[in-house]
């Protein structure tokens, strides 16, 4: 419990635990968001689960790449790229829903998985940082980590539970424009680091 304790009094640890949930909410609500915005667009779950799977399939695809990007670089460039990428995509997608335009829908679907930020591994990369040798925080690492897991798996708790509130109180826009407002977040976050490992050189 003592290492737990220490781990949120590192400086800065409460923001940038408070941050990595915020900034990966759309973890959450983005998929289920993202369904029942189709269904109720064209009427049809095929449509919806369609448009949802190329979402999913394109971040899966996507996803080692631009997190390889992020480990051989500096992840700011990625992380500030994709914040402004993944609402464009997300903001197309409504735009398309509204008009019922289905190759656009999963074109947007497609476009905004791609450009999903690889926040976990740059948040896990800002802790490694946070409890390297040397700092005198390096016998908190697993702790710290084991916090941050921890709190991660609210998203996918919380995640769906606001799209609920939304479309009962509003509507499937409501819950993908929340999705939309927290993917800026990446941007002035304070786990925009370094490399999550240095730059292999080839031998001369």
């Amino acid at each position: 419990m003592r290492h737990y304790v220490a781990v949120w009094r590192t400086p800065g640890a409460p923001l940038l635990l408070m941050a990595g949930v915020l900034a990966r909410l759309g973890m959450g609500v983005t998929p289920l968001a993202l369904l029942l915005l189709v269904e109720q667009a064209t009427g049809r779950y095929t449509s919806a689960g369609i448009a949802s799977g190329t979402y999913a399939l394109s971040g899966a695809l996507a996803g080692p790449i631009v997190g390889r990007l992020a480990d051989r670089r500096e992840s700011t460039p990625v992380l500030l790229v994709c914040a402004v990428a993944h609402p464009i995509g997300l903001v197309v997608l409504l735009l398309a829903a509204g008009a019922g335009e289905m190759p656009l829908i999963w074109a947007a679907a497609m476009f905004a998985g791609a450009t999903y930020p690889p926040l976990t591994a740059a948040i896990r990369s800002a802790w490694i940082g946070l409890t390297e040798a040397g700092t005198g925080r390096h016998h908190l690492r697993n702790a710290a980590l084991a916090v941050e897991t921890s709190l991660f798996e609210l998203v996918f708790v919380a995640g769906p539970l606001l799209v609920a509130v939304l479309v009962l109180i509003a509507s499937p826009a409501a819950s993908c424009r929340s999705a939309c407002a927290t993917r800026p977040a990446p941007g002035w976050c304070p786990f925009r680091s370094r490399p999550t490992r240095p730059a292999v050189r080839s031998p001369a």
